[in-house]
């Protein structure tokens, strides 16, 4: 990602004053917790260090829509999570769309598991726009 010129920031800990002060567009996949995404909880701290900040992307999945019993799934049918992850998404999903700044969700399907998500597509060259 660095010799991209992606800098990974860990939000563990204080952000740097200067850490996003160019930063307009942020895309988030950080597993959420019980209490929804753990971004979500430095908003003040994001506000401070990222003023030009203009968008947040958030990357969910599917199984924020339950069992649709294989019918398809569509951005107007009502969310009902079955298992914590879903539930969790769909917190994490309420959070972000109420911010400040515009926010869009990205519902993927297979999220979850080892080499099944987003970021290991686009690395392997698999991932396709659709």
């Amino acid at each position: 990602m660095r010799a991209r010129g992606i800098v990974p920031l860990s939000l563990d800990g204080a952000l740097a004053a200067d850490a996003l002060a160019e930063t307009t567009h942020i895309l988030l996949s950080i597993p959420p917790g019980d209490d929804g995404d753990p971004v979500w909880r430095k908003q003040p701290a994001l506000a401070a260090v990222a003023p030009r900040l203009r968008w947040t992307g958030y990357l969910s999945t599917t199984g924020v829509y339950g069992d649709l019993g294989g019918r398809w799934a569509f951005e107007w049918i009502p969310t009902q999570p079955i298992s914590t992850e879903g539930r969790r998404r769909e917190l994490a999903e309420r959070q972000w769309l109420s911010a400040a700044q515009p926010a869009h969700i990205f519902r993927l399907p297979g999220l979850y598991g080892p080499g099944r998500s987003a970021f290991d597509r686009l690395r392997d060259g698999t991932a396709r726009r659709i």
